[in-house]
This record gives C-alpha cells, sequence and structure tokens, in this order.
C-alpha cells in the first residue's frame, strides 16, 4: 500500500535536471551503478525519450 502523498507517474523533460542529480550522486559517491562519469541532465533526456518512444515507462 502507498503511503498518502506519494505519487508515481511517468518521467517527463522538466525531471531531468532532478533525475541527473540524484542520479550523479550515485555514480560518485556508490558502486551501484555501471557508470563511472557525471551525466547531464541532456543525457537524462535523451533516454527518457528514448524509452518511452518504444512505449516504455520511464
Amino acid at each position: 500500500m502507498l503511503s498518502a502523498g506519494i505519487v508515481i507517474r511517468k518521467a517527463v523533460s522538466n525531471d531531468a535536471t532532478s533525475i541527473a542529480e540524484i542520479y550523479n550522486y550515485y555514480i560518485s559517491n556508490t558502486v551501484v551503478t555501471f557508470e563511472t562519469e557525471i551525466i547531464r541532465s541532456e543525457d537524462i533526456l535523451s533516454r527518457i525519450s528514448k524509452v518511452q518512444s518504444d512505449n516504455l515507462l520511464w
């Protein structure tokens, strides 16, 4: 059961900067991703667009 106030939705282009900031923390400070270089919000936006163009959720 989801807690009140939590909303799950499709990613939109305006989310790219925030997603990159969150993801970059894990790239820089952990080993939970195979990425080794900081990623730009433009790269996240490209990934979102590519996945959603295949009718998949991102």
